[in-house]
Protein backbone atom coordinates (compact mmCIF):
# COMPACT_ATOMS: atom_id res chain seq x y z
CA UNK A 1 0.00 0.00 0.00
CA UNK A 2 2.79 2.41 0.89
CA UNK A 3 4.63 1.69 -2.36
CA UNK A 4 1.42 2.43 -4.23
CA UNK A 5 0.17 5.51 -2.38
CA UNK A 6 3.31 6.80 -0.69
CA UNK A 7 3.30 7.98 2.96
CA UNK A 8 -0.06 9.49 3.81
CA UNK A 9 1.20 12.05 6.33
CA UNK A 10 -1.83 11.61 8.57
CA UNK A 11 -3.84 13.09 10.34
CA UNK A 12 -5.19 15.73 7.87
CA UNK A 13 -4.77 19.15 9.48
CA UNK A 14 -4.96 22.76 8.44
CA UNK A 15 -1.60 24.24 7.58
CA UNK A 16 -1.02 27.77 8.92
CA UNK A 17 -2.54 30.16 6.43
CA UNK A 18 -5.13 27.64 5.24
CA UNK A 19 -7.72 30.38 5.61
CA UNK A 20 -6.43 31.85 2.35
CA UNK A 21 -6.44 28.61 0.36
CA UNK A 22 -9.38 27.12 2.30
CA UNK A 23 -7.88 23.64 1.94
CA UNK A 24 -6.98 21.19 4.67
CA UNK A 25 -3.72 19.51 3.70
CA UNK A 26 -1.55 16.59 4.65
CA UNK A 27 1.88 17.64 5.87
CA UNK A 28 4.23 14.62 5.81
CA UNK A 29 7.10 16.90 6.92
CA UNK A 30 5.47 17.39 10.31
CA UNK A 31 7.73 16.21 13.10
CA UNK A 32 6.09 17.49 16.28
CA UNK A 33 2.47 18.37 16.90
CA UNK A 34 1.55 21.67 18.45
CA UNK A 35 -1.13 21.91 21.15
CA UNK A 36 -3.42 23.49 18.57
CA UNK A 37 -2.91 20.62 16.12
CA UNK A 38 -3.61 18.04 18.83
CA UNK A 39 -6.82 19.85 19.64
CA UNK A 40 -7.83 20.11 15.98
CA UNK A 41 -7.22 16.37 15.51
CA UNK A 42 -9.47 15.59 18.47
CA UNK A 43 -12.24 17.73 16.97
CA UNK A 44 -11.86 15.98 13.61
CA UNK A 45 -11.98 12.56 15.28
CA UNK A 46 -15.38 13.41 16.78
CA UNK A 47 -16.76 14.99 13.61
CA UNK A 48 -15.77 12.04 11.41
CA UNK A 49 -18.14 9.68 13.21
CA UNK A 50 -20.55 8.14 10.67
CA UNK A 51 -19.45 10.33 7.78
CA UNK A 52 -16.77 10.70 5.11
CA UNK A 53 -13.71 12.84 5.74
CA UNK A 54 -14.63 15.18 2.88
CA UNK A 55 -17.66 16.25 4.93
CA UNK A 56 -15.49 16.75 8.01
CA UNK A 57 -13.17 19.01 6.00
CA UNK A 58 -16.09 21.29 5.20
CA UNK A 59 -17.14 21.46 8.84
CA UNK A 60 -13.59 22.17 10.06
CA UNK A 61 -13.19 24.88 7.44
CA UNK A 62 -16.44 26.47 8.60
CA UNK A 63 -15.06 26.57 12.15
CA UNK A 64 -11.75 27.93 10.89
CA UNK A 65 -13.29 30.68 8.76
CA UNK A 66 -15.45 31.84 11.68
CA UNK A 67 -12.46 31.82 14.02
CA UNK A 68 -14.12 29.07 16.06
CA UNK A 69 -11.54 26.28 15.74
CA UNK A 70 -10.14 26.63 19.25
CA UNK A 71 -10.82 25.37 22.75
CA UNK A 72 -12.02 28.72 24.06
CA UNK A 73 -14.23 29.53 21.06
CA UNK A 74 -15.98 26.17 21.08
CA UNK A 75 -16.43 26.47 24.85
CA UNK A 76 -18.14 29.85 24.52
CA UNK A 77 -20.12 29.45 21.29
CA UNK A 78 -23.84 28.64 21.71
CA UNK A 79 -24.57 25.02 20.93
CA UNK A 80 -27.12 25.89 18.23
CA UNK A 81 -24.59 28.05 16.37
CA UNK A 82 -21.93 25.35 16.73
CA UNK A 83 -24.36 22.85 15.20
CA UNK A 84 -24.90 25.14 12.21
CA UNK A 85 -21.16 25.47 11.61
CA UNK A 86 -20.56 21.72 11.66
CA UNK A 87 -23.68 20.87 9.64
CA UNK A 88 -21.69 19.39 6.70
CA UNK A 89 -20.42 16.60 8.98
CA UNK A 90 -23.93 15.18 9.46
CA UNK A 91 -25.73 14.42 12.73
CA UNK A 92 -24.73 17.99 13.56
CA UNK A 93 -26.99 18.47 16.57
CA UNK A 94 -25.68 15.32 18.24
CA UNK A 95 -22.10 16.16 17.31
CA UNK A 96 -22.45 19.67 18.74
CA UNK A 97 -23.41 18.05 22.05
CA UNK A 98 -20.45 15.68 21.79
CA UNK A 99 -18.07 18.58 21.13
CA UNK A 100 -19.43 20.43 24.16
CA UNK A 101 -18.97 17.28 26.25
CA UNK A 102 -15.40 17.02 24.99
CA UNK A 103 -14.66 20.63 25.86
CA UNK A 104 -16.13 20.14 29.34
CA UNK A 105 -13.90 17.11 29.80
CA UNK A 106 -10.78 19.00 28.72
CA UNK A 107 -11.42 21.63 31.37
CA UNK A 108 -11.63 25.39 31.48
CA UNK A 109 -7.99 26.21 30.83
CA UNK A 110 -7.60 28.74 27.98
CA UNK A 111 -4.51 26.81 26.81
CA UNK A 112 -6.90 24.77 24.61
CA UNK A 113 -6.25 21.35 26.05
CA UNK A 114 -5.04 21.11 29.61
CA UNK A 115 -6.43 17.62 30.08
CA UNK A 116 -5.38 16.59 26.58
CA UNK A 117 -1.79 17.56 27.39
CA UNK A 118 -1.93 15.66 30.67
CA UNK A 119 -3.12 12.51 28.90
CA UNK A 120 0.03 12.53 26.81
CA UNK A 121 1.88 11.49 29.95
CA UNK A 122 -0.57 8.75 30.97
CA UNK A 123 -0.12 5.11 30.01
CA UNK A 124 -2.28 3.95 27.12
CA UNK A 125 -4.89 2.07 29.16
CA UNK A 126 -5.43 4.93 31.59
CA UNK A 127 -5.69 7.52 28.81
CA UNK A 128 -8.08 5.31 26.84
CA UNK A 129 -10.32 4.82 29.87
CA UNK A 130 -10.41 8.58 30.39
CA UNK A 131 -11.45 9.17 26.78
CA UNK A 132 -14.14 6.49 26.89
CA UNK A 133 -15.62 8.16 29.96
CA UNK A 134 -16.68 11.11 27.80
CA UNK A 135 -20.28 10.86 26.60
CA UNK A 136 -20.12 10.64 22.81
CA UNK A 137 -16.65 9.12 22.48
CA UNK A 138 -16.57 5.44 21.57
CA UNK A 139 -13.65 3.07 20.95
CA UNK A 140 -12.85 4.18 17.38
CA UNK A 141 -12.92 7.88 18.25
CA UNK A 142 -10.90 7.31 21.42
CA UNK A 143 -8.26 5.32 19.53
CA UNK A 144 -8.07 7.96 16.78
CA UNK A 145 -7.33 10.60 19.42
CA UNK A 146 -4.83 8.33 21.16
CA UNK A 147 -2.93 7.50 17.99
CA UNK A 148 -3.05 10.76 16.07
CA UNK A 149 -3.33 13.47 18.74
CA UNK A 150 -1.51 11.81 21.66
CA UNK A 151 0.82 9.66 19.52
CA UNK A 152 0.27 6.50 21.51
CA UNK A 153 0.56 2.96 20.03
CA UNK A 154 -3.10 2.03 19.50
CA UNK A 155 -4.49 0.57 16.29
CA UNK A 156 -7.66 2.22 15.00
CA UNK A 157 -10.29 -0.21 13.70
CA UNK A 158 -12.83 1.37 11.38
CA UNK A 159 -15.28 0.16 8.74
CA UNK A 160 -12.52 0.08 6.12
CA UNK A 161 -10.40 -2.17 8.33
CA UNK A 162 -13.24 -4.64 8.74
CA UNK A 163 -14.06 -4.58 5.03
CA UNK A 164 -10.52 -4.99 3.69
CA UNK A 165 -9.42 -7.61 6.20
CA UNK A 166 -12.61 -9.68 5.94
CA UNK A 167 -12.51 -9.71 2.14
CA UNK A 168 -9.01 -11.17 2.33
CA UNK A 169 -10.10 -13.78 4.85
CA UNK A 170 -8.08 -12.49 7.82
CA UNK A 171 -11.17 -11.86 9.95
CA UNK A 172 -14.86 -12.61 9.63
CA UNK A 173 -15.69 -8.92 9.97
CA UNK A 174 -18.21 -9.41 12.74
CA UNK A 175 -15.77 -9.65 15.64
CA UNK A 176 -16.05 -7.15 18.49
CA UNK A 177 -13.95 -4.01 18.09
CA UNK A 178 -11.56 -5.02 20.88
CA UNK A 179 -10.94 -8.46 19.39
CA UNK A 180 -9.77 -7.00 16.08
CA UNK A 181 -7.74 -4.24 17.72
CA UNK A 182 -5.87 -6.62 20.01
CA UNK A 183 -5.28 -9.07 17.18
CA UNK A 184 -3.68 -6.36 15.04
CA UNK A 185 -1.68 -4.89 17.90
CA UNK A 186 -0.29 -8.33 18.78
CA UNK A 187 0.83 -8.86 15.18
CA UNK A 188 2.67 -5.56 14.74
CA UNK A 189 5.59 -3.89 16.52
CA UNK A 190 4.31 -1.05 18.78
CA UNK A 191 5.66 1.80 16.65
CA UNK A 192 3.42 4.84 16.47
CA UNK A 193 4.58 5.99 12.98
CA UNK A 194 3.92 2.50 11.60
CA UNK A 195 0.39 2.26 13.00
CA UNK A 196 -0.31 5.88 12.07
CA UNK A 197 0.49 5.29 8.42
CA UNK A 198 -0.91 1.73 8.33
CA UNK A 199 -4.39 2.90 9.29
CA UNK A 200 -4.14 5.79 6.82
CA UNK A 201 -3.18 3.35 4.05
CA UNK A 202 -6.18 1.13 4.85
CA UNK A 203 -8.47 4.16 4.64
CA UNK A 204 -6.98 5.06 1.24
CA UNK A 205 -7.47 1.49 -0.02
CA UNK A 206 -11.08 1.57 1.19
CA UNK A 207 -11.86 4.93 -0.40
CA UNK A 208 -10.11 4.20 -3.70
CA UNK A 209 -10.63 0.50 -4.35
CA UNK A 210 -12.41 -1.50 -1.65
CA UNK A 211 -15.84 0.05 -2.15
CA UNK A 212 -18.73 -1.46 -0.25
CA UNK A 213 -20.80 -2.43 -3.29
CA UNK A 214 -18.53 -2.29 -6.34
CA UNK A 215 -14.94 -2.97 -5.27
CA UNK A 216 -12.19 -2.52 -7.84
CA UNK A 217 -10.36 -5.67 -6.78
CA UNK A 218 -8.17 -6.25 -9.83
CA UNK A 219 -6.89 -2.67 -9.77
CA UNK A 220 -6.13 -2.76 -6.05
CA UNK A 221 -2.45 -2.94 -5.03
CA UNK A 222 -3.39 -5.69 -2.55
CA UNK A 223 -4.80 -7.96 -5.25
CA UNK A 224 -2.84 -11.16 -5.87
CA UNK A 225 -0.02 -10.58 -3.42
CA UNK A 226 0.63 -12.81 -0.41
CA UNK A 227 -3.01 -13.80 0.04
CA UNK A 228 -5.99 -14.56 -2.15
CA UNK A 229 -9.33 -12.85 -2.37
CA UNK A 230 -12.20 -15.04 -1.19
CA UNK A 231 -15.45 -14.69 -3.09
CA UNK A 232 -17.31 -16.35 -0.23
CA UNK A 233 -15.88 -13.85 2.26
CA UNK A 234 -16.76 -11.00 -0.09
CA UNK A 235 -20.34 -12.22 -0.50
CA UNK A 236 -20.77 -12.57 3.26
CA UNK A 237 -19.77 -8.94 3.72
CA UNK A 238 -21.97 -7.25 1.12
CA UNK A 239 -24.88 -9.71 1.26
Amino acid sequence: MKRHFGPRGWWPALRPGAGQSDRPVYDPRRRRLTAGQRFEISIGAILTQNTAWTNVEKAILNLHRRGALSFEKIRRIPRARLARLIRPSGYFNQKAIKLKNWIAFLGRRPSKAGQLDRMRHMDVDRARAALLSVNGIGPETADSILLYALEKPVFVVDAYTRRVFSRHGWISGNEPYETIRKQLEAALPPRVPLWNDYHAQIVEIGKTYCHRRRPLCRSCPLYGRDFFWSEAAFTSVIG
